[in-house]
């Protein structure tokens, strides 16, 4: 491996590493010749340092787990957000409608999609709660501060609908998913041009707020000590946690198996539209 990609793996990895371990790590890829696949394996390490430490210090298994579901959490985001975008405006919308068992397994997905958000919400809302209370106790600003963020991130899109909302009168709001392709669009809406913008718009915001929001909570997680008193506190909610845990991790099963099928079901009515890409991201539905 060349000096430059291996200053650049090096540089993947926290500061705190790379102050360590620098010099004799990049040594080390300087001598590595496993190709692609080594370089693949470097840069997973790298993100493992970064969800699994703080500074000098590890953190502890609670804290492990937290900041690992988070990161989960935002891989889920991201393939929901591509699926959607890929399948939105597109020749897709027309079958679903025509096949009765595909649009059965896409509003499956949705059904389940909307029962995970209010169990992760049902987990987050106390987590949210004792990392607030551990903040104020502490005078730990910085905590604070990146607990703001989700917030801060909700206020962005809630003005940026709402300025959509009241420029068109209440005629139309600036989504993803309000677009439509020339001719089934209602003709109060603004022109296809401007709802292809909008949405390029909307989908850059809402992936911006989702991933600093759940990079946000994890450094909050990493840096909050989940006192004894905290601990006593999460132990009396313990039911209610584990309830929510199971129908996260139930929904999180049944979208999996939904778009599974949606995609077994659509490879056989409409092979050709499978496989053709659609939308900004220039994806196939058997890609998403």
């Amino acid at each position: 491996m060349n000096g430059r990609l291996a200053n650049m793996l090096t540089r993947f990895y926290p500061a705190w590493w790379r102050r360590r371990y620098a010099a004799e790590f990049r040594a080390f890829l300087e001598g590595d010749t496993g190709g692609i696949r080594s370089v693949g394996d470097f840069l997973w390490s790298a993100l493992q340092e970064h969800i699994v430490s703080e500074g000098e210090s590890q953190m502890n298994r609670s804290q492990r787990n937290l900041g690992l579901v988070v990161v989960s959490f935002l891989a889920a985001v991201a393939g929901g957000i591509n699926l959607v975008m890929t399948v939105d405006d597109s020749a897709l919308i027309a079958a679903m409608r025509s096949h009765l068992d595909i649009g059965i397994a896409w509003n499956a997905v949705a059904a389940a999609a909307i029962l995970c958000g209010i169990g992760v919400l049902a987990i987050a809302i106390p987590l949210y709660r004792s990392m607030l209370s551990y903040a104020r106790k502490q005078h730990r600003r910085d905590i604070l501060a990146l607990l703001a963020v989700p917030f801060l991130g909700i206020g962005i899109l809630v003005l940026w609908g709402g300025a959509g909302v009241a420029f068109t009168g209440g005629r139309w709001a600036p989504s993803p998913w309000a677009i439509l392709a020339e001719g089934s669009a209602p003709l109060f809406w603004p022109s296809l041009p401007v709802r292809w913008i909008c949405g390029i718009i909307s989908v850059a915001l809402c992936g911006a707020v989702a991933i600093s929001s759940a990079i946000s909570m994890q450094q909050a997680i990493r840096r909050t000590d989940f006192e004894p008193s905290h601990r006593a506190d999460l132990r009396g909610q313990s039911r209610s946690a584990i309830a929510a845990s199971l129908l996260v991790t139930g929904c999180t099963l049944v979208m999996s198996l939904s778009v599974l099928l949606w995609g077994v079901f659509i490879e056989r009515d409409a092979p050709a539209i499978f496989h053709q890409r659609f939308g900004l991201l220039d994806g196939t539905a058997a890609d998403s």
